[in-house]
């Protein structure tokens, strides 16, 4: 009996740390989703990890800021086009409008 309790004591005790491991200091969950690309195929800035990501293609995309995300969503072949084959490079045309901001 006393074994199958320390047992139950050790089990609970793992995923107590495991849950805690998980957790940022805030305590909130980690996003643990890992974008494909690094550059952002709107306007070809780097990736911003606290930035939402979209699915399209199979894939996870980051963007540099929720409005380039909300642009990719309304046009995503389009701006999907704008980066090279592992998404580190871009290679396609900045939309009009981003320019203008800078």
């Amino acid at each position: 009996m006393l074994n199958k309790l320390g047992i139950i004591l050790c089990l609970a005790v793992f995923f107590s740390a495991l849950s805690l491991a998980q957790d940022n200091p805030d305590g909130k969950m980690q996003q643990q989703t890992k974008t494909w690309n690094t550059i952002d195929p709107v306007d070809g800035s780097t990736v911003d990890a606290d930035v939402s990501t979209v699915q399209y293609n199979d894939k996870i995309w980051g963007f540099s800021s929720e409005d380039n995300a909300a642009a990719f969503k309304e046009k995503p072949v389009m701006y999907a086009a704008n980066l090279n084959e592992d998404g580190t490079k871009f290679i396609g045309k900045k939309d009009k409008q981003e320019s203008d901001k800078y």
